[in-house]
């Protein structure tokens, strides 16, 4: 599987949004070696086949994120909280989308993580920019546009970096790196 493309690339990251890797129990208790081809192949199998619905999932997700931006823009929390509290479920999405059979979520996702990288403090121009990434998370999952290249997945993802394209502009990061 490809790595998903990485936006805004030519800006100055403010913090990276990184996947902290887990102590591998698993494999502590079964010691190194090879994993049986058959192994991986029924979980291969049981991944393609899974029949759990992501739009329950997915719309926890997009509250916890919704959450974390009315307590941004409440000052309820600090800058730097908000924004982590705003990144980790849209990681969530982003990770989760493709493996519940919905890579518009998952492209939706890296887009919003991607942009919150570079951003330098949440404002609210910011704020907005997350709420049009909470809407587009929302129709995808109520009109279940599962395909990242859908035309309509495709037309809010444009938007998106579009609207992503304007801050930068705005706040004056424009210039590459």
């Amino acid at each position: 599987m490809n790595a998903p493309p990485e936006h805004f690339s030519e800006h100055k990251k403010f913090r990276e949004a990184k996947l902290l890797q887990p102590e591998n129990i698993l494999k502590q208790k079964t010691g190194s070696g090879g994993i049986d081809p058959a192994l991986i192949e029924k979980g291969q199998e049981a991944i393609n086949n899974n029949t759990i619905h992501f739009k329950p999932i997915g719309l926890t997700l997009i509250k916890k994120i919704s959450a974390s931006v009315e307590n941004l823009a409440a000052n309820k929390i600090a800058a730097e909280e908000g924004l982590e509290a705003i990144i980790q479920p849209a990681m969530q999405l982003k990770a989760e989308g493709t493996m519940f059979k919905y890579p518009s979520i998952s492209e939706a996702g890296n887009i919003l993580v991607n942009f919150l990288e570079t951003v330098p403090v949440p404002d609210a121009k910011v704020i907005e920019v997350v709420k049009a990434h909470i809407q587009v998370f929302e129709a995808l999952l109520q009109h279940e546009i599962k395909e990242a290249d859908s035309a309509a997945c495709q037309n809010m993802c444009q938007a998106l970096i579009d609207a992503c394209t304007r801050y930068h502009k705005q706040i004056g990061l424009t210039q590459p790196l």
